[in-house]
């Protein structure tokens, strides 16, 4: 059963198109790499059309071509990336490229475009469906066996789990804030900066907190002295010398305490199961690798 539909530039589009085509240009506008390129439709490349060059992409609903003349190769393949995350199988199609698969040039004699089919759009044409499978294999939806080259990091998303997946980071935001609050009190505790993620820099300062005063001085030594002096910093001792002397110890375990607090547990300097799954728990929900 055929959508409604609605006209931009001349172009016929399924009205199914419409929110997502929004919100890719939205993503797009917010990036520094295409914010000065547009997601322009191809005049006559919509949907339910019959265009000899769509190979019967577009004869049903959800399908539509932008035009990628004056971007770069790589603004071209980030709009690939926005288009897809919001839903759209998209490939950037360049006016020539080496083909693996024909051993030569290819050159199919079309303008540099990005062909698009929304995901699942309710009345696509059969050879739109073949496209989609051929995405969700890997593949680059053109006759032969050559692999797609645009980012691969958001296959097969319909719009409606994009909708979904927003919907839930903004119910889960107070969490996300709290999160980043407890982080960033660990951050100050080991005087690192203090921005609230959780990155490689924290968990490493964090991790080598712990392992030490688990192990005391078998832990410490096993570090060289430049990464001795690094801990001293962090946990505030007063003497910056690589030695495990007391005001070293005492100051590891000064900022074990400050670090329980920040994870809610009994700040005794015992590093025991308690603060463990507390320390463990939350680095689950904030480690950003």
């Amino acid at each position: 059963m055929a959508l409604a539909t609605y006209e931009e530039n001349g172009t016929m589009l399924s009205i199914d198109l419409k929110a997502p085509i929004a919100e890719a240009r939205r993503l797009g506008a917010a990036d520094p790499l295409t914010r000065g390129t547009k997601l322009v439709i191809i005049r006559g490349y919509g949907s339910y059309r019959k265009n000899a060059a769509s190979g019967g992409t577009d004869t049903g609903s959800g399908h539509v071509d932008f035009n990628a003349e004056g971007m770069t190769d790589a603004q071209a393949q980030r709009w690939v990336l926005y288009l897809r995350r919001v839903g759209i199988m998209a490939y950037f199609r360049r006016r020539s490229w080496w083909s693996s698969w024909l051993g030569r040039l290819r050159v199919p004699g079309w303008q540099r475009h990005v062909h698009c089919g929304l995901y699942k759009s309710a009345d696509a044409s059969k050879a739109m469906r073949d496209q989609w499978a051929e995405w969700l294999a890997g593949g680059d939806g053109l006759s032969g066996p050559e692999p797609d080259d645009g980012d691969r990091r958001v296959v097969g998303r319909t719009y409606a789990q994009y909708v979904a997946l927003m919907a839930a980071a903004v119910t889960n935001v107070g969490q996300t804030v709290a999160v980043a609050a407890r982080v960033k009190l660990i951050q100050k505790a080991l005087r690192l900066k203090v921005d609230g993620v959780w990155g490689p820099q924290t968990d490493a300062a964090l991790w080598q907190m712990w392992i030490v005063r688990k192990e005391g001085r078998a832990r410490f030594v096993k570090y060289n002295a430049t990464w001795r002096k690094t801990m001293q910093r962090q946990w505030g001792a007063r003497v910056i010398d690589g030695v495990w002397g007391s005001q070293t110890q005492a100051a590891n375990l000064a900022t074990v305490k400050v670090v329980q607090k920040a994870l809610g547990v009994v700040a005794d300097g015992v590093w025991g199961p308690v603060t463990d799954r507390a320390y463990r728990a939350l680095r689950a929900k904030a480690y950003r690798p």
